[in-house]
């Protein structure tokens, strides 16, 4: 697995969020992209940040510019969560 840090600005919005490119690497070193995933990371009306574990996640085939505000219209690969992503949250400013 891979672990990367992100620094949050000091006032979080409803629009942050992380988007994954999922690619098929093939053993020539060829890659394909095959969709992609996006999680939220301030949730709930309160505005908190995503609870640490793991999400499970959809992968979209299209990814339309408003693919926040229009979630409708991205075109699902699979019905079913298929990527699944594990967050940790260590904030000092944010709890």
């Amino acid at each position: 697995f891979e672990e990367f840090k992100i620094r949050l600005p000091a006032t979080l919005s409803s629009s942050l969020h992380l988007v994954f490119l999922i690619s098929h690497v093939e053993a020539s070193g060829a890659s394909k992209r095959v969709g992609f995933a996006f999680l939220p990371l301030v949730v709930g009306s309160g505005g908190s940040l995503v609870q640490d574990g793991t999400h499970e996640l959809s992968v979209s085939s299209s990814f339309p510019s408003a693919y926040l505000s229009e979630p409708d219209q991205l075109r699902m690969i699979d019905k079913r969560p298929s990527f699944s992503v594990a967050t940790r949250v260590h904030s000092s400013l944010h709890s």
